[in-house]
Parts: C-alpha cells; structure tokens; sequence
C-alpha cells in the first residue's frame, strides 16, 4: 500500500473541517499529551495505593502494548489444591483483559479529555472509559454485544491494525471467559 503525503490525513479521517490535525491524529503521533493511567491497589480497594504508572505521552498503541506487557505480568495465577488435583489459574483470562483494554481505548471519549484508566486490586482489574455509552447505543444492545463505536474513524484505523474487530463480540466473550469474574469494565459517564 502507497500513501500519498498530501491525501492520506484526509483519506484517513485525520484532519478537521479546517484543515488541521484532529485528536485522533493527536493519539497516533508519537508525541501527545494523552493519558494513559495504570494504578495497582494493596488490597480490595483503594485505601493501600501501591503505584501508579502514566503509560501516555505517546503513540497510543504502543502505550496501549506498554500497558498490556505489564498487564500480563500482573495477572498472577491463584492454585486450588484438592487432595487430588492441583490446579493454577490466571486472575484474569489474558485475551479478554487485552479485548477489553482495546475496548477502552477505542470506546472512550476523547475529545472530551476522559483518560482511560486500568485499576488493579488483589481480587479484580478495573478497566475504566470515560464518555459513557455512545449516542444510540443502549445498555441492553450494549450486553447482547452490539457495536456502536464513538469514533468511526479511530476504530476503523484500530481494525485495520488488528486492534478492534467491530464484531461485537468481545463483551461477551469478555464476561462469560471460563466463569471467572474478576474483570470489571467500567463506562463512566459525565454529568
């Protein structure tokens, strides 16, 4: 594939109406001013703060695969010890946690300066994105794993570097992952 210089930020969706870089030109450069918050709690909740890492400041994704690596080092293995088995399982389900951080990122609303934010306790990970649901969306289509991008243009970019998917499907797989329910993803709305 050959890019032109002087239509590709037009033909990828990437300019306003006046010409200049849009936000999300702004999350691909690799130099913005764009959070990205990873905070790891000592317990159930937020009263032990142990770190905080601010994975942003730079091209999206590869904040986005900063956070994953330390992500997946995080999602310790919990062991059941029965008097006949011995059996070892991730916290989490690691590529539900990476669809829902993907998720987070490409349903998040940016323009409004919600920064995606990723919680991690002892018993749970808290994916948060801001904006709430996207106008037209449900919360009813939202379960039954209807898509309804904020940013057609962000996620169409996101799909074709097999970041998103644009099937739906990852909520559900999400949250019915091998009956483990510590991943909590969280859409927080403004007022």
């Amino acid at each position: 594939m050959t890019l032109k210089d002087d239509t590709f930020a037009s033909n990828l969706g990437l300019l306003t109406k006046d010409g200049t870089f849009n936000k999300i030109a702004e999350l691909l450069s690799d130099k913005n001013h764009i959070g990205f918050i990873y905070a790891r709690y000592n317990g159930k909740d937020k009263s032990s703060f142990s770190e905080t890492v601010d994975f942003g400041n730079q091209y999206i994704l590869t904040a986005v695969e900063k956070l994953m690596y330390r992500l997946e080092a995080e999602n310790r293995g919990i062991t059941e010890i029965s008097s006949t088995t011995r059996s070892t399982k991730n916290l989490v389900d690691i590529d539900c946690l990476r669809e829902a951080v993907y998720n987070a990122l490409a349903h998040n609303d940016w323009l409004n300066g919600g920064v995606p934010s990723v919680y991690v306790y002892n018993d749970r990970i808290e994916i948060i994105s801001y904006g709430g649901l996207p106008f037209g969306q449900t919360e009813e289509n939202f379960f039954k794993g209807i898509s309804k991008p904020r940013s057609e243009g962000f996620t169409r970019i996101l799909r074709d570097l097999d970041f998103a998917e644009r099937t739906g499907h990852e909520y559900l797989k999400s949250s019915t992952s091998t009956g483990r329910k510590p991943l909590i993803l969280l859409i927080v709305s403004y007022w």
